[in-house]
């Protein structure tokens, strides 16, 4: 996917959607799965960046594990998935404080916990979205 000449990291997005969509009902594997994805992003993508260079476009386990963490224990709904990957990618891309700054560590974790904050915060907002929703 990192090797796809438009857009790498949407196509890593893409693949992760696809994935916590099947995997939603079984949220316990979903978890455990977004969590080796993390820790082996923190670790391959360190070892990645010292033959492809500072956070490579080439390098996109980072936006997967933060394509996992925004849809995370979300009913299976495809408006929800949807909205996950535009908001996560529109987080991903521009960085709002403090996710720039997450950026500027050093080594795979620098690479990796921007992307999670951004699923985090994707996560969040999509929550505080559909309460408002249910609640209005």
């Amino acid at each position: 996917m990192g090797y796809f000449p438009l857009a790498p990291g949407t196509m890593g997005s893409l693949v992760a959607a696809a994935v916590g969509w099947f995997l939603t009902p079984f949220r316990p594997f979903y978890l455990l799965l977004t969590i080796i994805l993390l820790l082996l992003g923190v670790w391959s993508s360190e070892e990645a960046e010292k033959t492809l260079g500072k956070d490579s476009p080439r390098i996109v386990i980072d936006e997967m594990t933060g394509m996992m963490v925004a849809f995370f224990a979300f009913p299976r709904s495809l408006m929800t998935l949807l909205a996950a990957l535009l908001l996560f990618r529109l987080f991903d891309i521009l960085k709002p404080p403090p996710l720039g700054r997450l950026q500027e560590m050093k080594g795979g974790w620098g690479i990796m916990v921007d992307d999670l904050g951004a699923g985090i915060l994707t996560n969040f907002l999509l929550r505080l979205l559909s309460f408002g929703l249910s609640n209005g």
